[in-house]
């Protein structure tokens, strides 16, 4: 019997524990300005909420191809990234807590990443001497 009740409020003690809710593990902050291909955007603005028990959170792309700075987990808000060269649109960026029990232990948001635009210059012109005129540019 007393095998049996230790048994108990071990098991009892292991789902207390495991079923802490501490509330929301990380926030990701405001919308982001749209930004080009190659561009840097303003600071992310993510943030460990109070109360949560998460000692860090660092940002991901998902492989979209582009690099964070200042993403030490340290200063989720100043972090910024910059779009792959290449990149498309949009791109899910995430704020994964890392440490504590707190759940969800990641948030996400989109930023929206414009091609870059291009020029035509139109096609080849003949030469000219000094002081002759071109055709139209056509460009």
């Amino acid at each position: 019997m007393n095998m049996m009740r230790q048994f108990f409020v071990i098991l009892l003690t292991l789902t207390l524990f495991a079923g802490k809710v501490t509330g929301q593990c990380v926030d990701v902050g405001p919308e982001m300005t749209a930004i080009c291909q190659g561009g840097t955007t303003a600071a992310l603005g993510g943030s460990i909420p109070s109360g949560s028990d998460a000692t860090s959170a660092v940002w991901s792309d998902g492989e979209a191809g582009g690099t964070f700075i200042d993403n030490d987990g340290a200063t989720p808000d100043i972090t910024t990234y910059i779009a792959a060269s290449n990149s498309t649109s949009p791109v899910t960026l995430t704020l994964t807590g890392i440490g504590g029990l707190c759940t969800p232990t990641f948030a996400m948001k989109e930023i929206v990443v414009n091609p870059n635009p291009t020029v035509s210059v139109g096609s080849a012109m003949t030469a000219i001497c000094q002081s002759g005129t071109s055709a139209a540019l056509g460009g």
